[in-house]
């Protein structure tokens, strides 16, 4: 059997050949010469946001926007876990200083803090959806906002799976950015390729301590082909979501501890490390390799959670038949 490798969550559907022929024809064109289309994809994107092209700056992937963000206004940074990973590593990378609350209730997410904690940080991380789990409304994002004498950066990497956006709220409060990422909403994982939005000032800090040509023409060229079929993403994102809600409903009729994601991953949280440890092994014997813990993109969760990305739906019937034969074991 193939191993099937679920620790990403990335998208695992392959493009469709439409998409894959408008690549080979105009991705290309321009690799011969130093990046000369940002403008034109960050007006696509002003325009698709009904923002102005200033209030936008291209990033290599919503990484290099944690790591911008951090070194320009991480002074004294709050993260809420569980959440991603990159948060935590950006600051430890760069000497800052920062605090982590916690916020797993042991049920779920629930975002939770004294104003006291928020009200002299230079900035704030939020992540909605949050990965690995929780959803936040636009209004508790809005309270954070207003409270915080700092920088709110909230990562919208997931928002297409579910959620408000706050991309426009820069227009009411002047101490708000955006990430946004094509890795999910797009399929563009391996292109590294995403964008931050907010008030001009803000973005002009940020401009001044990037690289000149930190994103590829590649990844612009393709930025924007798949920009233009928003249909077939959006039709993407919904059969991910349902093929994922349900593989959620069969875990619970497994009597598996599921805790409900607003993204494409899947938790699975077990009352002890010692079962999590046997069903981790189990499904890696099986050639499913799946996170325990925080695994490779996540901080804040200990060795009972189990976490994987949903799959293709080939590769999800499989793990479903790995974790039927776990739960006949005598």
């Amino acid at each position: 059997m193939t191993m099937i490798n679920l620790k990403l969550g990335d998208i695992k559907e392959k493009l469709p050949q439409k998409i894959l022929d408008r690549f080979c024809k105009k991705v290309f064109k321009d690799v011969t010469l130093y990046p000369q289309n940002y403008d034109i994809l960050i007006s696509r994107l002003a325009q698709k946001h009904r923002v102005k092209p200033e209030n936008i700056t291209l990033i290599n992937g919503v990484d290099e926007g944690i790591e911008l963000v951090s070194r320009v206004f991480g002074q004294n940074i709050l993260i809420f876990s569980p959440t991603y990973y990159e948060f935590l590593d950006a600051p430890k990378r760069n000497n800052l200083k920062f605090e982590t609350i916690n916020c797993f209730d042991g049920k779920g997410y629930v975002l939770k803090y004294k104003e006291s904690d928020i009200k002299n940080k230079s900035l704030i991380f939020l992540c909605n959806p949050n990965n690995p789990f929780g959803l936040l409304t636009k209004q508790e994002i809005i309270e954070v906002v207003k409270k915080s004498s700092g920088v709110v950066a909230v990562d919208e990497t997931y928002i297409d799976f579910n959620g408000d956006s706050v991309i426009k709220e820069f227009e009411k409060m002047q101490n708000i950015l955006v990430l946004r990422s094509f890795s999910k909403g797009y399929s563009l994982a391996g292109l590294r390729i995403g964008y931050i939005v907010g008030e001009k000032n803000l973005i002009d800090k940020i401009i001044k301590r990037k690289l000149i040509c930190n994103v590829t023409s590649v990844s612009v060229n393709a930025a924007m082909i798949v920009l233009d079929e928003e249909k077939y993403f959006k039709n993407l994102i919904g059969k991910i979501k349902k093929m994922k809600d349900d593989f959620e409903d069969f875990l619970r009729n497994k009597r598996l501890n599921v805790i409900h994601t607003h993204t494409n991953n899947i938790i699975i949280k077990f009352s002890d490390i010692k079962e999590a440890d046997k069903f981790y092994n189990f499904l890696k014997t099986n050639e499913a390799i799946v996170n325990q813990g925080d695994g490779i993109s996540t901080c804040g969760l200990d060795n009972t959670f189990i976490r994987f990305a949903c799959g293709t739906e080939i590769q999800m019937k499989e793990v479903a038949k790995i974790i039927e034969k776990y739960k006949s074991r005598p």
